[in-house]
């Protein structure tokens, strides 16, 4: 028996994975509770804040302070997934945040002088 052809303009996920439209994914992901959705928007606050603090560095150590930030983004979100790792990461993430803020901060000003 042959198969019907696949309709071009059907938002079909069986035939063609890559033409889901956006909010049509596989059912079974599971949708984010409150706390998982906030700690997951402070970390993004914390990534777009470093990456405006590497904007002070000096221009010749910009790009490798962008690549270091990225790298550990990363490792922080292939870390554990509890709740408790999750708080001590976004804790420590903004102590180091604030630490290259007063390093850029104090190397500005010994500049100036």
């Amino acid at each position: 028996r042959a198969v019907a052809p696949c309709l071009a303009d059907a938002p079909c996920c069986a035939c063609h994975p890559a033409r889901w439209r956006r909010g049509m994914g596989p059912a079974h992901k599971a949708a984010l509770g409150l706390g998982d959705f906030i700690a997951r928007s402070h970390a993004r606050a914390l990534f777009r804040r470093a990456l405006r603090a590497a904007r002070g560095a000096p221009p010749q150590s910009r790009g490798e302070l962008r690549v270091l930030i990225r790298e550990e983004m990363e490792q922080g979100r292939a870390a554990g997934r509890s709740a408790p790792d999750a708080k001590w990461l976004l804790d420590s993430a903004t102590q180091r945040i604030e630490q290259l803020e007063r390093m850029l901060g104090l190397a500005r000003n010994a500049k100036r002088r």
